[in-house]
């Protein structure tokens, strides 16, 4: 998916995902799984750019997209350019949200440490119950 930030974003927030999210169910083609994947990569980083990335990740949740991306992942290890635009996404998603729990005490203030993990526990949290009533709503 080629275009400027705010075409993607225009794609993005007019319905996009879901259509790309049944391909990515749909094809067993490794080039039009690479081009689906590419463009949700891009949606989501155009996403965050704009501040939206959590409805991004909602609508995904919604339409099964993350779920269909992690089973990929499990199908298509031995293909390296769809393995590394997965591994991408996922990082994209949830690095965000993450915070490294390892960084030395000089570094990250007691503060800071707890409220990045509320943070994160309302991430998960929002999408557990995205993912959980799109299943009901089935």
């Amino acid at each position: 998916m080629y275009g400027k930030p705010k075409q993607i974003w225009h794609l993005t927030h007019n319905g996009a995902i879901p259509p790309l999210c049944r391909l990515l169910q749909e094809t067993t083609d490794h080039d039009l799984l690479l081009l689906v994947l590419e463009g949700i990569e891009r949606m989501l980083l155009v996403g965050k750019k704009v501040n939206s990335l959590d409805s991004v990740v909602e609508v995904l949740c919604v339409c099964d997209g993350i779920t269909v991306i992690r089973r990929l992942q499990a199908f298509e290890e031995d293909n390296n350019k769809i393995m590394n635009r997965i591994d991408s996404i996922l990082n994209i998603i949830f690095n965000d949200h993450l915070i490294l729990l390892d960084q030395p005490d000089n570094q990250l203030t007691s503060i800071q440490y707890y409220r990045n993990i509320l943070s994160f526990g309302k991430f998960i949290r929002s999408v557990l119950y995205h993912c959980k009533s799109s299943l009901i709503s089935c």
